[in-house]
Formats: structure tokens, C-alpha cells, sequence
């Protein structure tokens, strides 16, 4: 049977450069599962992939949507299934790679029917984004569905109402109406994590953020101002600068404050995947051999 291989792990562990040598090893394309890389004008601050990258191996759904729309798991799940049935006419493997654990979820497992919800709810939720401020709604979600607050982007306040108004409704937590049954697929899949030591990974997310300033992150934001309220911007690297733009904190705590906020995120990000019950995590040293054999030795069994 034709096979997906997933390419998981947190935020600046090294996915995108082991997916693209697989993927030349194995003579096929890449999916990214990131639910950031998918807005065209942000490349910078959602570390897409290189030009150069790019003319290496072909990349599906990044850098393919505006900052003005929106999208979420279940469209993820559509159009992912739908490129691979096309890809697996002429590949026996499409590669999957990105930390975004909803997609990964929605991919293998389906995403099931969410409750519709009173739009009251939602209004007053949205009222009280304004009045109480994000870390209100943070702190309810914590209580309510503690489980799904690990593994979302807690600056990400559209998620949070979302999954509040759910549990507001029905009385129950949200991550349950994901939990229902696994959905059929006509691949099979081996989904592997790269999980390099807390202090390099940190280290790694501090070094990008400084990379991500001297390649124009600065500019990427400025142009970003009239679109802040979008839900694609409400997220980490370009709040913190949205912050500085206001006169509200000077460059160098914006700077701080976006690797805190992204080693946060990275370590939400860890959580989920010690969850995952396939999950085949990946040594340090040469993962892609270990991959490339560990494939050869299923296609044998």
C-alpha cells in the first residue's frame, strides 16, 4: 500500500530540511501541515521554505493564501487527502511535514462534526476579548478543556472562542468531539517526530528569531499593520511587533518577548506529540537513515 510519511516535531527542530532530503531520497513531493506557512505575504516570520528549498523539491500548500482569509483543519484535511491521491498516481510515498498537531490529527484520523453554537455565545466571548483581555478567555479554556489548551496557540484568540463556545454549549470539553471514530484512508502512514534536547531547541528558536530580524521581519510586520486584526496575524512574531509599532514596548522586549513566546509554543507543541500513540520519535543523529531503514524494514514485514 501506498504510504504517507510524516515529518513532525516542534517549531525550529529541524523538519523541513529532513523532509526535503527525504524527499529527494524518495522521489516525491512535500505537504506542509503548518497552519501559519500557508499565508503568502508572512514568509518570513512563519519560517517557509527557501526559494532555494523550494527549487529542490515541490512544496504543496504553502504560501498558497492570503492574510484575509481563512482556513482551518477541516479544509486542510480536503485538500491534503485530495493532493495525495494525485501524488500517489505517480509516487508510492507523499511526504507530510509540519508541527501543526490539528492537521496532522485531521489527516490521519478525520475531523469530526463540530456542534453549531448559540451566536450569542460567541458575542459575548468576543466582548469579553475586548473588555477582559486575551488571557481571560486563556484561563477559562485552561479550566474547561485543559487538553485542548495544550496543544493549540494560546495567542491565537479565533481558536480559543471557538473551542470555549463549544464547551459553553454543549457542557462538555471540546477536544472530545474530536476524539470520535478514526476515519478510513487508503494509505497507510508512519508518522515520526523529531525531538532534539530542550536546551538545543531553545537555543535553535533564540537563533532563528535573530535570523528572522536581519531577514526583514521588521518590514514583513510593517506592511502587515492594516491587516492586524486578521486571524493570521494574531500570532506569535507579529503581535509582539504590532506592540512595538504602537509604542508599546521598545524593539529589544519585542524581541525578547517573541522567543519566549515561540519556546512556549514549541514546548505545547512537545506535550502533544508525548501524547500521540503512533508517534515514533527519532534519534538525534542521523534520523533520515534511521527513517530510510525503518521504512525498508516495514515494506518487509
Amino acid at each position: 500500500m501506498k504510504k504517507v510519511i510524516i515529518i513532525s516535531g516542534a517549531t525550529c527542530s529541524g523538519k523541513t530540511a529532513l523532509a526535503i532530503n527525504l524527499a529527494l531520497q524518495l522521489n516525491t513531493e512535500i505537504i506542509s501541515a503548518d497552519s501559519r506557512q500557508i499565508y503568502k505575504e508572512i514568509p518570513i516570520g512563519t519560517a517557509q521554505p527557501t526559494e532555494t528549498e523550494l527549487a529542490k523539491v515541490k512544496h504543496h500548500l504553502t504560501g498558497f493564501l492570503s492574510v484575509k482569509d481563512d482556513y482551518n483543519a477541516g479544509q486542510f484535511e480536503r485538500d491534503a487527502l485530495a493532493i495525495i491521491k494525485d501524488l500517489f498516481k505517480n509516487h508510492n510515498y507523499v511526504i507530510v511535514c509540519g508541527g501543526t498537531g490539528l492537521y496532522i490529527n485531521a489527516l490521519i484520523n478525520g475531523f469530526d462534526e463540530i456542534p453549531e453554537t448559540d451566536p450569542e455565545i460567541r458575542n459575548e466571548l468576543e466582548y469579553r476579548l475586548q473588555n477582559e483581555g486575551l488571557i481571560s478567555l486563556q484561563q477559562e479554556l485552561q479550566l474547561r478543556d485543559p487538553e485542548y489548551a495544550q496543544i493549540i496557540d494560546l495567542s491565537n484568540p479565533q481558536r480559543i472562542i471557538r473551542a470555549l463556545e463549544v464547551c459553553i454549549e454543549t457542557g462538555r470539553p471540546y477536544s472530545i468531539f474530536r476524539l470520535g471514530k478514526k476515519a478510513s484512508r487508503d494509505f497507510d502512514y508512519i508518522y515520526y517526530a523529531l525531538q532534539p534536547e530542550r536546551v538545543e531547541l531553545y537555543n535553535r528558536i533564540n537563533n532563528r528569531v535573530h535570523k528572522m530580524m536581519e531577514s526583514g521581519l521588521i518590514n514583513e510586520a510593517e506592511k502587515m499593520l492594516p491587516y492586524r486584526n486578521f486571524n493570521a496575524l494574531k500570532t506569535v512574531g507579529y503581535s509582539e511587533l504590532f506592540q512595538y509599532f504602537d509604542k508599546a514596548i521598545t524593539i529589544d522586549v519585542a524581541i525578547d518577548k517573541i522567543k519566549q513566546h515561540t519556546r512556549n509554543y514549541a514546548k505545547r507543541q512537545v506535550t502533544w506529540l508525548r501524547k500521540q500513540p503512533d508517534l515514533i520519535p527519532l534519534p538525534s543523529e542521523t534520523p533520515e537513515t534511521y527513517i530510510l531503514n525503518d521504512i525498508k524494514q516495514k515494506e518487509l514485514q
